[in-house]
């Protein structure tokens, strides 16, 4: 039952249930002024939702709550939306039957949780739900699911000098598991949190979150996380019985080190330390130090990636020897850095493998010094190379059509540049936000992709005239992007009265459309044939 219907009716991570709220704990008295509940306070910039909070944890919960409670409303709404249609579309059950299903499963499967979630963020949980009327445990469910779901994706990469222009940077992209959750679009912020007693820290995260999946402290710490598929062997299922099998979930840890940890150590002392049946990567990255580090780990074993040649990055897959053998890839990014495998090797032709070789191609050969520009470019992958004429073809990318968050992080300049538009969110625009909250104002603009993508389908379904409006409005913003200007000229033919033959020819297909087993790019001159 669990393994099914569950990975497929939940929906991998977004669904809001009702079940009879948990243990009361005292309301404090609140008081609204505009757009401020206590000392919380809600600011829009450039389009980007930045949230304030404020306290103890009952009060960083409550204000939350209390500002976001028309949208919390609308994303437990939209998420039971979602949730009937994916489990339909997974399961082939009607979805009369697998909602009433699920409900039940869920609250268990979290509640499962509470004893090892550590008491402020189940206080934090409970003030978001008095402050928005979204009851504990749909909260408690959303902070959970991909425990209970066992999911996978992401992937993220520090950068630091020589390839640098000064210090740190630290980029990360979250992926998510089907593509209709990009409901969850509307649902995005930047959250600066001020716990009282503990270091202030900021997360680029959903709303309703008291969890996190990245973010930035005050000590100049930055965190972000992905995680693995373990291979089912002897080992691994020795490993497994050591450990709990509902542990506290990963995103309170990655909390932990934003709001406790001042040094790189600490930091991975708090992740080391955790004792869990999943197989987490986090990358970390400390401003005082000027170091980066990947932390693998599972049950009791761990291990520690230093940056190699300036740079560490991972892709959901154990890329040390230590660990690689408890991995689905069964050691071979270690054997890959060992030299006895090639990077043109059959095996490396899949999604994840291939994506962390694609991070290697581009931080070795780099136009020049790394800065935000550059560091968005590579989040982006591969529509920069579409732009150039480039048609992509192959698996070897960093984005995908699910990356939902994108982050990166200027450690020295104290300052992040948030990616948090529309799915995929490298491609929409980004903001700039330096570590107090103000947004500089300064922007990366969105790519013509988007617009493309419409006209693509238009064309495809040979409505030429209106492919041809969506595709000016991307030759707008990206005047030398080659594809979209032979798109634009091939509906201009068509809807001139050109063959059947010329309408009906393929063009290769946008970013992300689909992932095929081929090269990684072709040539200019391929694409034109």
């Amino acid at each position: 039952m669990r393994g099914r219907l569950v990975n497929a009716a939940l929906a991998l991570g977004l669904a809001l249930l009702v079940i009879a709220p948990t243990e009361r704990v005292e309301r404090k008295a609140f008081v609204k002024r505009g757009d401020h509940f206590g000392e919380g306070r809600l600011e829009e910039v450039s389009g980007v939702r930045i949230l304030h909070l404020y306290g103890r944890p009952f009060e960083l919960g409550y204000e939350q709550g209390a500002l976001m409670k028309e949208e919390l409303a609308k994303l437990r709404q939209e998420s039971w939306a979602f949730l009937r249609d994916y489990a339909h579309r997974s399961t082939g059950l009607p979805s009369w039957l697998v909602g009433p299903l699920a409900k039940p499963l869920l609250t268990y499967w979290a509640r499962r949780f509470l004893p090892k979630i550590p008491a402020d963020y189940k206080e934090e949980l409970q003030g978001m739900a008095e402050g928005s009327g979204i009851s504990f445990n749909e909260l408690l469910i959303f902070n959970v699911i991909w425990e209970i779901a066992e999911l996978f994706g992401c992937s993220e990469i520090a950068v630091g000098p020589p390839k640098t222009r000064g210090g740190l940077w630290h980029g990360y992209n979250f992926d998510l598991t089907d593509r209709g959750q990009a409901y969850t679009d509307a649902f995005k912020a930047v959250i600066f949190f001020h716990p009282a007693g503990k270091l202030k820290f900021v997360s680029v995260n959903y709303l309703g979150f008291a969890g996190s999946y990245t973010g930035m402290n005050e000590a100049g710490i930055s965190i972000a996380w992905d995680n693995t598929r373990l291979l089912d062997k002897p080992e691994t299922r020795d490993q497994l019985k050591k450990v709990p099998q509902t542990p506290m979930p990963f995103v309170f840890a990655v909390r932990q080190v934003l709001e406790q940890a001042r040094t790189l150590d600490q930091a991975v002392k708090i992740i080391t330390s955790q004792r869990r049946p999943l197989g987490d990567i986090v990358i970390i990255a400390s401003r005082e130090e000027g170091r980066a580090v990947a932390v693998e780990t599972f049950g009791t074993e761990s291990a520690v990636r230093e940056m190699a040649e300036g740079a560490v990055w991972s892709a959901n897959v154990f890329a040390s020897e230590q660990m690689g053998g408890y991995d689905w890839g069964e050691g071979k990014l270690a054997c890959l850095a060992g030299g006895e495998l090639s990077a043109d090797a059959p095996v490396f032709r899949g999604r994840i493998f291939s994506r962390y070789l694609r991070y290697q191609e581009l931080i070795q050969s780099p136009a020049g010094p790394i800065g935000p520009a550059e560091m968005i470019a590579m989040l982006r992958d591969p529509y920069p190379q579409e732009a150039q004429g480039c048609g992509f073809t192959g698996e070897r990318a960093i984005g995908s059509d699910r990356t939902s968050l994108s982050v990166v992080y200027d450690l020295a300049g104290n300052r992040l540049w948030a990616g948090i538009g529309r799915t995929p969110s490298p491609l929409d625009r980004w903001v700039e936000v330096d570590f107090t909250g103000e947004a500089l104002g300064e922007e990366i603009p969105a790519t013509g992709f988007f617009e493309a993508r419409a006209g693509y389908e238009q064309m495809r379904k040979g409505n030429f005239l209106e492919a041809q409006r969506d595709l000016s409005l991307a030759l707008e913003k990206e005047p030398d992007n080659v594809r979209v200007r032979q798109w634009l000229d091939q509906c201009r033919l068509c809807a001139e009265g050109a063959g059947a033959e010329a309408c009906g020819r393929e063009l290769n297909p946008p970013a992300f459309a689909a992932f095929p087993d081929q090269k990684i790019f072709q040539k200019r001159s391929e694409v034109e044939k």
